[in-house]
């Protein structure tokens, strides 16, 4: 279980690496760890590239994951965007029960294209927290 964030102040984004196991455990210890920069810099956008880690292939620990994360107040308010690979089916699971919750998660496999939406300053649109 390893990962880690830095924060970017040129684009004031929050930029996470995950190595390894992607679980509940390390969703929870992330999240406490993204607070803490949220309150530290006041940045409120995090892209986490997960291309080299593996989702967990419980689907009951993956649908608790925003609950790790909601224990968290400063967290839940950040707009998060996973970079991803491989099967999609467990991440795409992860958004719509994220979304279905209230938090700001969407799942991309081009960085370039999850930073676009990470910067855009407008408010959430209505297409982007509909679950799949």
């Amino acid at each position: 279980m390893k990962y880690e964030l830095t924060y970017d102040k040129e684009r004031n984004l929050i930029i996470g690496h995950v190595y390894g196991e992607f679980d509940s455990s390390l969703v929870t210890k992330m999240a406490s760890d993204l607070a803490d920069m949220i309150q530290k810099h006041g940045c409120n956008r995090l892209l986490n590239d997960l291309r080299s880690a593996r989702i967990t292939p419980s689907t009951l620990e993956i649908y608790t994951m925003p609950k790790s994360v909601a224990k968290f107040r400063e967290a839940t308010r950040c707009k998060r965007a996973l970079v991803v690979s491989g099967p999609l089916k467990d991440y795409n699971f992860l958004e719509t029960v994220s979304v279905n919750v209230g938090q700001r998660l969407k799942i991309f496999t081009d960085p370039d294209t999850a930073i676009d939406w990470l910067m855009d300053n407008e408010q959430t649109s209505d297409r982007d927290s509909e679950p799949l």
